[in-house]
């Protein structure tokens, strides 16, 4: 049984005729936009009262444009910063246990957090099956003292698999996660993963974060408002040309650079998303819907989306396109 659609009908009567009557309002609930633009030339904005507005523009095309301000930025680049400080203490720590003889293994990243791998710390004797969690916390205890020669130890967990430690860029938590031992294995691994402090947060953490996301914050403003580049997007047979536009698909080079591991980048991308402003234009094209002009009243951001589809609505295009190719293949 197909569900109806949750558009409310006033059904009227008319001899063997029924109208079943409803209002734009309601069909544009359904479909999940706010707005229709009717005219070739616009000027889209956002309501102050509202955090963004969604404007249909041409056939199923749908302009979701969002209020933002510096906070906005911030969200596209705040774990991605965080993981970048804790790699630079990685890097710092990566170094200390080369300089005491260790061979550091692979470092790789979850989230915000930062994992450097040290292969077979657990070897002989206490790799042994009958070796316990105090022989572990013995090599915590040992790669603590080390650390502790070059960070200030900020804290030890009473389980000896976590310590907060700081310096002059951030105060992070490691935690030392070891490997499981096999049965007549004699090796361990461990790997030490780093992240921003979660119960310390010092104003050395506070000082590198808000520098690098201000320098990321002034670099993107300027991006966009020197922005002459023109970008073009193929959706649903509408071809789209957005001028002075930017979109959400950044890279940013960091000041303060890791010394031993590899130099990183960040990255950020949200497809079809767009910062525009005042200067932006956008050209709508589609043979059937015409052409439309389209430019903001302020900067936001711009998600290019469309309006409700049918789950089958994919399905029942693509059999109709077949049906039409096997026919001109006979």
């Amino acid at each position: 049984m197909r569900t109806l659609p949750p558009v409310s009908f006033d059904v009227k009567t008319h001899g063997n005729i029924t109208i079943s009557v409803s209002t734009d309002e309601e069909y544009r609930k359904y479909f999940g936009y706010d707005e229709d633009v009717l005219q070739q030339d616009a000027v889209l904005g956002v309501a102050s009262k509202y955090a963004n507005t969604r404007y249909r523009v041409s056939g199923e095309i749908v302009f979701l444009l969002w209020n933002i301000n510096d906070n906005y930025i911030e969200s596209l680049f705040k774990e991605q910063v965080e993981r970048y400080i804790a790699y630079l203490i990685a890097d710092k720590i990566a170094r200390v246990l080369v300089d005491h003889g260790f061979n550091v293994g692979l470092v790789r990243f979850s989230g915000n957090e930062v994992a450097i791998y040290l292969p077979g710390v657990l070897s002989g004797k206490l790799a042994t099956w009958r070796s316990t969690d105090s022989d572990e916390a013995k090599v915590v205890k040992a790669l603590t003292k080390v650390i502790g020669k070059y960070f200030t130890i900020e804290a030890i967990a009473e389980d000896n698999k976590r310590i907060t430690i700081s310096d002059s860029i951030a105060t992070v938590d490691i935690d030392f996660i070891f490997g499981v031992r096999q049965w007549g294995e004699r090796r361990a691994d461990l790997e030490l993963w780093i992240s921003l402090s979660k119960s310390i947060r010092t104003s050395a953490t506070e000082r590198t974060y808000e520098d690098m996301m201000r320098d990321i914050i002034d670099t993107v403003k300027d991006m966009l408002n020197n922005s002459e580049r023109a970008d073009e997007l193929i959706m649903g047979n509408h071809y789209m040309r957005i001028e002075c536009g930017l979109p959400v698909n950044l890279t940013y080079e960091p000041k303060i650079k890791p010394k031993m591991l590899d130099p990183m980048l960040l990255t950020v991308y949200r497809p079809r998303t767009f910062l525009v402003t005042p200067r932006t234009k956008i050209t709508i094209q589609h043979a059937q819907h015409g052409t439309r002009n389209i430019s903001f009243d302020n900067t936001y951001a711009l998600d290019i989306i469309t309006t409700g589809i049918s789950e089958e609505y994919s399905e029942k295009v693509n059999v109709i396109a077949l049906r039409k190719l096997l026919k001109e293949v006979r």
